[in-house]
């Protein structure tokens, strides 16, 4: 087989859309939450970039419903998405986006972020259709203990989930899980 053939399939195998790809500026992400009626994230702006040497990478800047802004330089690579730490300049590990996957992120003044991954989905919000994945994301302390757990379908075109829980700790329930917070995507416009 020719060697121009091999490269192609190669780069058509790693080819990936960049974290966000659906997001453009000015759009609005309007979730339900169970103690709210609704939150909003706005996208203030969002870039295609390139991050060493990466070319599947988005800048994107998020408006937080509490009116905080958030920055994330993410890139695909394969079925994980890394984001730009600016402590290291480098790009890390931020969260797993294929089936059946599994990452342990360090956090924090110790802490970990245990990501899993289930099955890959087709979902509709809006009448506009998304893949998520299936994960869950539990949170420990530096002490290993759990702190919270996300169950949620993380959508890797918006870079944010469609719904979800945020559960935590509870020694009395079968489990030892109590639902928090519940949420789901409901409206994206424009």
């Amino acid at each position: 087989m020719p060697k121009i053939v091999v490269y192609a399939a190669v780069a058509v195998l790693l080819a990936t859309d960049a974290p966000g790809s659906a997001l453009t500026s000015g759009m609005q992400l309007q979730y339900s939450v169970t103690d709210r009626d609704s939150l909003t994230w706005s996208v203030v702006s969002v870039a295609d970039t390139t991050i060493g040497g990466l070319t599947s990478c988005r800048a994107i800047v998020l408006r937080l419903p509490d009116g905080l802004s958030e920055r994330r330089n993410w890139c695909a690579a394969g079925d994980i998405v890394l984001a730009w730490d600016t402590l290291t300049h480098a790009l890390r590990p931020n969260r797993p986006i294929g089936e059946g996957m599994s990452l342990d992120a360090p956090g924090d003044h110790g802490a970990r972020l245990s990501y899993s991954t289930r099955s890959a989905l087709d979902q509709a919000v809006g009448g506009r259709r998304f893949k998520v994945i299936e994960t869950i994301a539990v949170n420990r302390d530096s002490n290993g203990r759990p702190v919270q757990r996300w169950r949620e379908f993380f959508a890797p075109a918006l870079a944010m989930p469609t719904g979800g829980v945020l559960e935590v700790p509870d020694s009395g329930r079968a489990g030892n899980w109590r639902i928090q917070t519940s949420y789901k995507l409901v409206r994206i416009a424009p």
